[in-house]
């Protein structure tokens, strides 16, 4: 979304919540278009308006940018735990002979919860009850921040996500990670 996008979300959530938007100065709403450009500027217009409209239709207040951004998710279908979940449950079997090739077919937030190839290996090794018992469990309580942390680092721009890689990088040098 461009900041044209931008501004044409601000004027329906003024029209929304005139009450909100009351004393908002021309100075104001040009810092409000260029944070909500900024913010959503991976996005597609159609998507955040349609968000906009979702949230307009269940809420009495008007939204932050998190609140844009959870319809956003509502709308893009993000992998539910179950999803994820049965994608890792479903490369278990190919981790035993191949744990390169398993690990690397898992989404990435499946990859970050696991570890690495031989972690995968090591699940698949245990017994069922306890792989579909245990580990499912723990899997499904652990893994939503895991991916909030993924979407946070894919969202970066890339010389922050390049700061982070050095910096873990640096920690694995040095055996702190």
């Amino acid at each position: 979304m461009d900041r044209g996008g931008a501004k044409r979300m601000l004027e329906v959530l003024k029209t929304a919540y005139p009450a909100s938007y009351k004393g908002m100065t021309a100075g104001e709403m040009t810092e409000a278009v260029d944070l909500y450009a900024a913010l959503f500027s991976g996005h597609d217009e159609a998507v955040v308006a349609h968000a906009v409209k979702n949230y307009i239709k269940e809420n009495v207040y008007p939204p932050t940018p998190a609140g844009v951004f959870e319809q956003i998710r509502y709308l893009e279908g993000e992998p539910a735990a179950a999803e994820l979940w049965a994608a890792l449950h479903g490369q278990l079997g190919k981790s035993l002979y191949e744990p390169g090739e398993a690990f690397a077919a898992l989404p990435e937030p499946c990859r970050r919860w696991v570890g690495s190839p031989t972690a995968l290996r090591e699940i698949a090794l245990l017994p069922a009850d306890k792989v579909t018992a245990v580990i499912r469990g723990e899997f499904l309580k652990s893994i939503k921040p895991v991916v909030e942390a993924v979407k946070a680092k894919e969202g970066a721009p890339p010389k922050v996500r390049e700061a982070i890689g050095s910096a873990l990088k640096l920690m694995e040098e040095e055996h702190l990670w």
